[in-house]
Parts: C-alpha cells; structure tokens; sequence
C-alpha cells in the first residue's frame, strides 16, 4: 500500500466522532440542513477524504493489473460528473471575481474622483487664503498710509494754532498797552485846563455870537 493510501486511511480514522462512518455518501449527507457550517465542512472534508484512498486505491490496483478498463467504465462516469461540478464551481467562482473586479474598479474611480475633489478644494482654498494675506497686507499698508496722514495733519493744526496765537499777541501789544516804564496816572486823564487853549475857545464863541 502506498503512502498516500496510508495517509487517507489516517486522516479517515482521525475524522471527529460525530461524522457519519464510512458509507454511501448520499446516506451521510443525510440531515445535512440541520448541521452547523463547522460539521458540514467536516463532512464534506471526510466524504472527500474516502473518495480519494478509493481513486488512490483503484490507481495502485490499476497498476497491478487487478482491474482493467472495462471495470473503471462506470467510475469514469463519476469523474465526469465531478468535473462538470467542478466547471459550475468554477463558473460561479468566475461571476464572484467578475463581480468583485467590477466592484474593484468602481471603487478606484471613485477614490481617483474624490482624490481630485478633494485637490480641487485644497487648491481652492490655498486661493482664498492668498487673496485674504493679500487684502490683509493691503489694510496694513492703507492703516499706515492713513496714520501717517493723521499725524502730518496734527502737526499742520498745531503749526496753524500758534501761527494764529502770536498773530494775536502781536495785534494786542502796542495799542492796548502803555509805553514801556511810564504809568497811566489819573491826571493824564484829566481834561487840559491850559490858559491858552481856553482864551482860544473863549474867542470862537464870540466871533460866533
């Protein structure tokens, strides 16, 4: 016997308790919809496991010249079958990685559309932030311009008010005040009482008369 027979036959006697013993594989499949998906795979794992010591088996019995052709006629069948299986499985595997490719591609477009959404908005708002340093910068510079032109007319207003304050001081100097080390007395402002002056006016009443 060879080693992989040995081996099936191992894994077949080293199969959990619970799955049916060796037999007719469409009698261990039943109660199948009542089992949980760890026993279904376990099944199908044993059912599997015996189908291959029997090819195996068969294979080594084939060389030996204990079974001809004629007697594997209807197990040949049976291989048909598992390969027309095997290309509906493959079929079905097909569709999924159909599917999933499709499903691959929309999700890439999707990444690429919002990856440039999301460029274009970056960029756009790296414009924004441009043109408010801008206009930020521009206040600044008319802040200053206006400071500059705040201080320049203060200076022109002050200049203007002692201009007027010494044009004042000059207009009132020399009429409204007395000559310098001479006093105002009560007899400067007097009447004249010169003998002269009154003979004088004395004179004009009478040439009037």
């Amino acid at each position: 016997m060879s080693v992989q027979i040995q081996q099936c036959f191992h894994r077949r006697e080293t199969t959990i308790s619970d799955i049916p013993p060796a037999g007719s594989c469409a009698m261990r499949l039943e109660g199948l919809e009542r089992m949980s998906d760890k026993q279904k795979r376990e099944l199908v794992e044993a059912i599997s496991t015996d189908i291959g010591a029997f090819i195996l088996c068969l294979r080594e019995h084939i060389k030996a010249g204990n079974v001809d052709a004629e007697m594997t006629e209807s197990f040949d069948e049976v291989v048909k079958l598992i390969q027309e299986t095997d290309v509906q499985h493959r079929k079905t595997l097909a569709g999924k990685v159909r599917r999933l490719r499709k499903e691959r591609h929309w999700t890439r477009k999707e990444y690429r559309r919002y990856v440039r959404k999301t460029e274009i908005l970056a960029l756009e708002h790296n414009r924004k932030v441009q043109r408010l340093k801008e206009r930020v910068k521009d206040l600044q510079a008319q802040i200053v311009a206006l400071q500059g032109e705040q201080d320049l007319l203060r200076l022109s207003m002050e200049k203007k008010q002692g201009k007027e304050n010494r044009v004042e001081e000059r207009d009132e100097g020399p009429e409204n005040h007395p000559p310098s080390g001479r006093q105002q007395t009560a007899r400067d402002l007097e009447p004249s009482t010169d003998p002269d002056e009154e003979w004088k006016d004395e004179s004009v009443k009478q040439e009037g008369c």
